[in-house]
């Protein structure tokens, strides 16, 4: 069995394997066309990783580096805002085949991994982390779980993952408010 490997695009961007990640989960997860975005806008973002705001295009699948072999499981699309300090997410899907295996999770944790590193915001301070209000609640809920747990993050209105609204990233481990342009 191969080991899941996890592609940064915004950090070492694979025109190949963008194309590839689009076509075999983002399309069958965001069937409607009023729901997509084109990969294109994309691309730009990618090659410039000092704009703003700063995508980071995580790719989860077997076989990463090696052009035409690659077996993309899932994605995950997130956002710096430098000005507010926030990340919003964009994006979170996976492959048919690899749904329910907590794929999803993974992505999030390193994504939380970026975060905690200061790789995503190039070591500004993160001060929320925000989901898009088309990403499902369950996952929502599951990702917020995965980011609170690992301790790179607190609950604003929540202690018990229940029913999270937001994160905030603090050093001293209690939450606190995003900043305004956040909300």
């Amino acid at each position: 069995m191969n080991t899941l490997e996890f592609h940064d695009l915004g950090e070492d961007f694979d025109a190949g394997l963008l194309e590839q990640a689009y076509r075999d989960v983002y399309l069958p997860a965001f069937p409607l066309r009023d729901e997509q975005e084109d990969p294109t806008i994309w691309t730009p973002r990618l090659l410039n990783p000092e704009g703003n705001p700063r995508l980071c295009f995580l790719v989860a699948g077997t076989r990463l580096d090696t052009p035409g072999a690659h077996a993309v499981r899932g994605l995950l699309v997130a956002e710096y805002y430098a000005a507010s300090q926030c990340v919003l997410i964009s994006y979170v899907a996976t492959h048919p085949d690899a749904r329910g295996q907590g794929l999803a999770r993974r992505l999030f944790d390193v994504l939380g991994r970026r975060l905690d590193s200061g790789r995503f915001s190039r070591g500004q301070p993160v001060q929320a982390v925000l989901p898009k209000s088309t990403i499902r609640r369950r996952t929502i809920r599951m990702a917020m779980c995965s980011i609170h747990t690992r301790g790179c993050a607190s609950w604003q209105s929540s202690a018990d993952c229940a029913s999270p609204s937001t994160i905030s990233s603090h050093p001293s481990g209690r939450a606190s408010r995003p900043p305004a342009a956040c909300g």
